[in-house]
């Protein structure tokens, strides 16, 4: 076959293939509108209502533990035997967790940064490290309750721990 003949029909492939394209949008697009203005027509009454998030803080209060906090609005409490579990059901990566028993481990030393601070009037330890799957910031705080001398474990992401942080109290 003569090169201008292969040049040829490679044009007319590329000027068909073209053209189905643009007449098949054509037709989705219409389609689309029809279908849109009959959806208006037959139903105006939204199936699926979003839930809205919570904004602010929610108190909590633990019995197990003796403490009472608060944490963000976007978690959601699950109970647990001496712990109480907070997750975000959209984002699963955002989370707070409360464990208390007489002795609980510690973290070795694979944290990035340990503090000592004051919390309720209690002495804490606060571990801070970053998860290297998503360089998600992680918490935790480990603190001993005045009165019980329960040891009181309490990690999540940094912003959840943070809200806890400010509003600890021991009951």
């Amino acid at each position: 076959m003569n090169d201008s003949v292969k040049r040829l029909v490679w044009i007319l492939a590329v000027a068909a293939a073209f053209l189905v394209g643009i007449n098949t949008g054509r037709k989705a697009a219409t389609g689309s509108i029809e279908n849109l203005e009959q959806t208006k027509q037959s139903d105006n009454t939204p199936q699926n209502i979003p839930t809205p998030t919570p904004a602010g803080n929610i108190p909590f209060t633990s019995s197990a533990c003796t403490i009472a906090f608060e944490y963000p609005g976007y978690l959601q409490y699950v109970t647990l035997e001496n712990s109480a579990a907070f997750v975000d059901v959209t984002r699963p990566d955002r989370y707070l967790k409360l464990d208390c028993a007489k002795d609980l481990p510690e973290p070795g030393s694979g944290s990035d940064s340990v503090s000592q601070i004051m919390v309720a009037s209690a002495s804490a330890r606060l571990h801070r490290e970053k998860r290297t799957s998503d360089g998600t910031l992680i918490a935790s705080l480990y603190l001993t309750h005045p009165q019980t001398d329960l040891e009181i474990r309490i990690n999540g992401t940094e912003d959840a721990v943070d809200t806890v942080l400010n509003t600890l109290e021991f009951k």
